[in-house]
C-alpha cells in the first residue's frame, strides 16, 4: 500500500501520495506542494516526515525525487523535473550526507 498524506486544500481534505510530491515551499503561512506531475497545491500544513529534507529556510525536498546535487559555487540541489532549488550554506553537508547515504 502506498503511503499518503490526507491535508486540507481548497476547502476540502486531499490525499497525496508521498511518493508523489517534489518538494514544499513555504509562502507565509501557507505551504505549496509540487508534485511529479507539475500539479501544486496551496495548503497550510507542513509535511515533517517519510524522505524529506529542508534544504533552506523554505523549502522541503522529498529525497526520491532528487537526482543530483550541484557541488560548484551554486549549491543548488535538481529534481527530477529539471528545477534546480537553492540549497543554504548551512544545510549544504547535511544534504550530500542524506543524499549520499539514503537507500
Amino acid at each position: 500500500m502506498r503511503k499518503y498524506i490526507a491535508i486540507k486544500t481548497e476547502g476540502k481534505y486531499k490525499k497525496f501520495f508521498i511518493d508523489e510530491i517534489l518538494y514544499c515551499k513555504a509562502e507565509g503561512a501557507y505551504t505549496n506542494i509540487y508534485l511529479n506531475n507539475n500539479e501544486e497545491f496551496i495548503v497550510s500544513k507542513l509535511l515533517t516526515n517519510y524522505n524529506f529534507f529542508r534544504i533552506n529556510r523554505s523549502c522541503l525536498v522529498n529525497i526520491d525525487h532528487c537526482c543530483e546535487i550541484l557541488t560548484n559555487d551554486t549549491r543548488k540541489l535538481a529534481v527530477i523535473t529539471g528545477e534546480k532549488l537553492l540549497v543554504s550554506r548551512s544545510r549544504f553537508k547535511l544534504l550530500v550526507e542524506k543524499f549520499c547515504a539514503y537507500s
